[in-house]
């Protein structure tokens, strides 16, 4: 195998590895967290404010039930 190679490969071995390795989100000290003990992450609130069906209400609703319950963090949350 040519040094060239070799590079390449070792190259793409630890692309792949970190890749692997980055899939955990990090978990704060301060992160809110739901009922069970799990952390809510912004992709979970990002996917109930961009559902076109939901209404606000509805999307107040869903994020009552992921474990937030201060009423002026879910109107900043939603931007009303």
């Amino acid at each position: 195998m040519s040094k060239r190679s070799t590079m390449l490969l070792a190259g793409t071995l630890s692309c792949a590895a970190m890749i692997g390795c980055g899939n955990t989100p990090q978990v704060y000290p301060t992160q809110l967290l739901r009922a069970d003990g799990s952390p809510i992450y912004v992709e979970d609130l990002q996917a109930i404010v961009d559902d076109n069906t939901l209404t606000d209400d509805e999307k107040a609703q869903r994020i009552r039930e992921l474990g937030i319950e201060d009423e002026e963090l879910i109107r900043a949350i939603l931007g009303v």
